[in-house]
Formats: structure tokens, C-alpha cells, sequence
């Protein structure tokens, strides 16, 4: 930051808006580094900002002292972030924050000068509601990690599962704006949880129960082919609540026809599920509903034991790891 004196001419030298114009109340200029100056009262800074405190206590050369003119300190923050900060700065603001660039720089400069930065929680709650999670992800993440939000973090990292971490412009962007490395190694912790809990979590579904008898094990490339289906259907941001949507992704049927031939109080027949695509729903030919691979009758199962069997797979689904572990301290 420098320092000058006031232009003679105010003609051509752009203020912000009241209270900040030229003929408002103010002993000392803050020129934004696109040129927009603000007039301000020194009090009101050093009352919110030990930096500015500690700035105006240290003696002016003589020029700066002399009663017709203000000094101008030159600052590095744009207007779109000087402006706001400044009336966050003076009594009852009125702040309306429109942007995320405008939101990270208000942080940095609250940062800069020393100014606590839960005075912006209250300015910033509109960027991390659920709909503006959803609508960006990576913004909201970073913003949370950088506020030390852990509910509103661990709410946007359910919607980065589908991101590519190795990424440079996702990683550069964290590490610019989230405040540390540790918002990143946070997602890369969860990406490897996930993946360690998706062998798992496919080694204990109950493919066993519906399928053909003749096709109870998974070849090389079905398992390929479920591991892929799981992945997409628990990439969802919440998962447990659609657990409708993702039963038939991991080829595990939601309902059953039941032929007149079979005690309806004991056994459902299953729909037929093609083996080598698991997950995607084969018309039956009969109304047993043959194995398209070698016609065999479709494997019977009672309502108890799908019943309890998708319960465990619903289970499943509730406890997969869906969000980072938190690892700041709230600030």
C-alpha cells in the first residue's frame, strides 16, 4: 500500500457511491486498484481492522498533515471487493454479494487485514444453501473448507464424487481458493475410502438369489460390468435416499411377478435380468421368465429372504462412504 496526496481536480477522479463519494465525511482515500476512490473515516477502519489501526497510527510525511487535502492510500483489492468490505466495515451494512470471485476476495482481504471473517457468515449463506451446492459444487466446497463450514463442506463433497481429482484446473482452483492443501487431500481420502469400500460393498450383494443357477458366479467382464454400474449409482450425491434408483443399477430387481402355479404365500418368481449386462432388464419369453443364456427356469426365492437380503443391500448403501472426513478446525 502507498501513499499520495488528493488530485486538485475531482473532475476526473471516480468515488464510490454514499457514503464513500467526494462530499461525504471522511479523513483519509482508498483508491481500488482500478481506480475508484473512497472516502472514508479513519476511526471506523482502525475499529475494524487492527492493520488500519496500526496504519494510521504511524506519523505522515508533512503534505499528508496539512488540512486541505486527504491523504490517498493506494490498495490492492479491487472496487468490486473494496466496496463491500467498506460497508461491512461501517455500522448496520447492507451487503449484497453476488459472485464467488467477489465472496473469496472478501475473505482474503478480511485475511489481509486482520478483520475476523465470521463478520461475512451472515453475507455468504445464500452460496452455500443445498440448491447453490448443487449448481456448483467446487465453488461451495472450497468456500466451506475456506469459512471452516464442515457441515456445508461435507454437503458439497457428495456432489465432487464424479470430478476428476487429478484435474489441474480442480486443483489449482482449491488450492487458490480453499485456503490450504487440506481441502484436496480431503476428496482424494474419500475417492480412496470409496473405492476400497466398493469391493465390498459388490462382494455382498445377493446376485445369488435371482440369478440362473447355471450363471450364479460373474465372469471377469461381469464383474467389470457391476463394478462400473455401482460406481455410477453411488456417485449419486445422496444415495440412501434414492435407494429405488439404485438397486436396479447393481442388478438387484424391486419387484417380482408371481405365476398362479406358486404358493403366493411362500415364493415370488423374479424378473429376468440379462447376466452379461447386470443391471439391465430383460423382457422374459415365458411367464417363468427363462435365463436368456440356457433357458433354464428362473431361480425361486421367498419374499422373507429378499426381504431381509435388500435390506442389507439398502444397509449397505446407507453406510458407503459418501462424504470427506473432516480434518480442520472450525474457525
Amino acid at each position: 500500500m502507498s501513499q499520495s496526496a488528493e488530485p486538485s481536480s475531482q473532475s476526473s477522479t471516480t468515488y464510490g457511491p454514499a457514503p464513500f463519494h467526494a462530499d461525504g465525511k471522511g479523513d483519509v482515500i482508498l483508491r481500488s486498484s482500478d481506480g475508484v476512490n473512497y472516502k472514508v473515516l479513519k476511526a471506523i477502519l482502525a475499529l475494524a481492522s487492527a492493520v488500519f489501526d496500526d496504519m494510521f497510527e504511524i506519523p505522515q510525511g508533512s503534505d499528508a498533515h496539512r488540512s486541505e487535502e486527504i491523504p490517498i492510500i493506494d490498495v490492492s483489492e479491487s472496487s468490486a471487493v473494496l466496496h463491500p468490505m467498506l460497508k461491512l466495515f461501517y455500522p448496520a451494512p447492507v451487503v449484497e454479494i453476488t459472485s464467488y470471485p467477489v465472496a473469496f476476495g472478501l475473505i482474503q482481504a478480511f485475511d489481509k487485514y486482520l478483520v475476523p471473517a465470521k463478520g461475512l457468515y451472515p453475507f455468504l449463506k445464500d452460496f452455500l444453501t443445498e440448491k447453490a451446492v448443487q449448481s456448483s459444487p467446487l465453488e461451495s466446497y472450497a468456500l466451506a473448507w475456506r469459512l471452516g463450514w464442515q457441515e456445508k463442506a461435507e454437503l458439497a463433497s457428495r456432489y465432487l464424487h464424479e470430478r476428476r481429482l487429478t484435474e489441474l484446473e480442480l486443483q489449482t482452483y482449491l488450492l487458490s481458493y480453499a485456503g490450504d492443501v487440506g481441502a484436496l487431500t480431503a476428496l482424494w481420502d474419500l475417492r480412496l475410502r470409496r473405492e476400497q469400500a466398493l469391493g465390498r460393498f459388490l462382494q455382498e450383494l445377493p446376485l445369488a438369489t435371482y440369478r440362473c443357477a447355471n450363471h450364479a458366479g460373474l465372469t471377469p467382464q461381469d464383474f467389470a460390468d457391476l463394478q462400473q454400474n455401482a460406481r455410477k449409482a453411488l456417485a449419486s450425491p445422496f444415495p440412501e435416499r434414492k435407494i429405488a434408483e439404485v438397486l436396479p443399477s447393481l442388478a438387484i430387481p424391486l419387484s417380482w411377478k408371481v405365476p398362479r402355479e406358486v404358493d403366493t404365500t411362500r415364493k415370488l418368481l423374479l424378473p429376468t435380468y440379462s447376466i452379461r449386462s447386470p443391471g439391465v432388464k430383460s423382457p422374459p419369453t415365458s411367464p417363468l421368465g427363462p435365463c436368456q443364456e440356457c433357458q433354464s427356469a428362473t431361480n425361486y426365492a421367498t419374499a422373507a429372504v429378499m426381504e431381509q437380503r435388500l435390506r442389507s443391500v439398502a444397509s449397505a448403501v446407507e453406510m458407503f462412504p459418501k462424504t470427506i472426513t473432516w480434518t480442520r478446525d472450525a474457525k
